[in-house]
């Protein structure tokens, strides 16, 4: 897979710089309510998926799977030294998860190269107008993602053959958790926001821009976990070059 032959590299939002942010990995200290410095955070992270892929009579087949694995967030220092009014800038720059099996095989999961997946937490609106003492707080993060199918069913002219398709999202996938009081929000649920039906796109055909959609993501929940030990996370960054 190239990078460079893709165009559609994209920035979501405000780019954190890296420069002098340390990994953290498990354990470490959270408390409530309390700005941190910025780092890059090594989490787990669970997903239940819905989607919508045709099947080998073009007929759309949903299904839903449950995927595992670990994001790496780097977070950049919070804009104040008051929780109450902070906003922490963030950036997802890796992700890797793989799905349970599905009728298409297990779905494995990475980041959309070139493409700055950026993100906030702030402190909503009501809760500054009411000067609340301790305020939950409100994440949300842009992700373009790459969905690599071992078994999808491709028409080829005359028909349809089972091959490996990689496909992508032009439009952001949102993870949004609200309610959230530790930084990072470990432990918290949250919901990937789009209207309805997000299509997704063949990326060996990243560059034209007269691409139809070939499936759909319909849904998506999650679950942002606890950090990861060392050893763990490493492993992750060792097989996608990103440390």
């Amino acid at each position: 897979m190239s990078v460079s032959s893709d165009t559609r590299a994209a920035l979501w939002g405000p780019q954190v710089d890296l420069t002098g942010k340390k990994d953290l990995f498990w354990p470490q200290n959270v408390a409530r309510f309390a700005d941190i410095p910025g780092g890059i955070d090594n989490l787990r992270m669970t997903t239940v998926d819905t989607f919508e892929v045709p099947d080998q009579n073009g007929r759309l087949q949903e299904f839903t799977t449950v995927f595992r694995g670990y994001v790496r967030v780097v977070r950049d220092d919070p804009t104040t030294s008051d929780w109450r009014t902070s906003i922490v800038y963030t950036n997802m720059i890796d992700m890797q998860m793989e799905s349970e099996e599905t009728p298409f095989g297990k779905i494995q999961v990475q980041m959309r190269p070139g493409t700055i997946c950026s993100g906030q937490i702030t402190t909503p609106r009501a809760a500054q107008v009411a000067a609340v003492d301790a305020p939950a707080k409100d994440c949300r993060i842009a992700v373009a993602a790459l969905f690599t199918i071992p078994r999808m069913p491709v028409s080829n002219g005359s028909g349809a053959q089972v091959a490996e398709v990689t496909l992508f999202n032009k439009e952001p996938i949102m993870l949004c958790i609200d309610g959230i009081t530790t930084m990072p929000p470990g432990g918290a649920h949250g919901v990937g926001g789009f209207h309805k039906r997000l299509p997704l796109y063949d990326y060996a055909r990243c560059d034209d821009p007269r691409i139809r959609p070939l499936a759909w993501l319909t849904r998506l929940d999650f679950d942002m976990g606890d950090y990861l030990p060392e050893e763990q996370a490493l492993a992750y960054h060792r097989s996608t070059g990103s440390d």
